[in-house]
């Protein structure tokens, strides 16, 4: 069965939802000064893989197809062994099952380093363009780590285990007032 959403009055399917919200965040990074980019495009790299498993794991493998093809260029030098991984795994929901990589990568939320400038300019992207869709991703996905206010112009990412407690239903972020439920 098919998952639709209603956004502003409209009916839309819930991977076409996916798609076209990590378009416009993706379009926004690569948009943004020289001095938030890396910082906004390692961000991204967290979200572009759960949206991919999304993507395959409802079926969508053209949109799956076009994500690799139009996005995954961005991360082929920064994540090199990720994006051949993700290659290797195409459009297969057996495959993406069986991928070791990703199934860690997707179990733990990513470490970001970067400035309080860089939050705050993502989640004000993301409220004002009714992204809440990518804003619970990035939540979901990314555990910030704020060094700093203004972004350093080199790039640093670790990736780090989230606790081994059961994950609640409801994370909520007050700094940006967004609350985000796991299905």
């Amino acid at each position: 069965m098919a998952i639709t959403l209603s956004l502003n009055g409209k009916m839309k399917h819930l991977t076409e939802v996916y798609f076209d919200q990590y378009a416009k965040l993706h379009d926004f990074a690569l948009s943004s000064l020289d001095m938030y980019r890396n910082e906004l495009l390692s961000i991204c790299f967290s979200v572009f893989v759960y949206v991919y498993k999304q993507l395959v794991e409802n079926d969508d493998m053209e949109r799956a197809a076009r994500l690799l093809k139009y996005f995954g260029k961005e991360f082929e030098t920064s994540e090199p062994f990720a994006m051949g991984e993700l290659r290797t795994v195409g459009t297969s929901k057996t495959l993406l099952a069986k991928n070791t990589f990703i199934r860690k990568f997707l179990k733990r939320k990513n470490i970001k380093i970067v400035s309080s400038y860089t939050v705050e300019l993502l989640f004000m992207f993301l409220n004002r363009s009714d992204l809440f869709i990518m804003a619970c991703a990035v939540l979901n996905r990314v555990k910030f780590k704020i060094k700093g206010q203004q972004p350093s112009l080199r790039q640093t990412t670790k990736r780090a285990r989230t606790s081994s407690k059961k994950q609640k239903n409801s994370k909520i972020d007050m700094q940006s007032q967004f609350k985000c439920h796991t299905l």
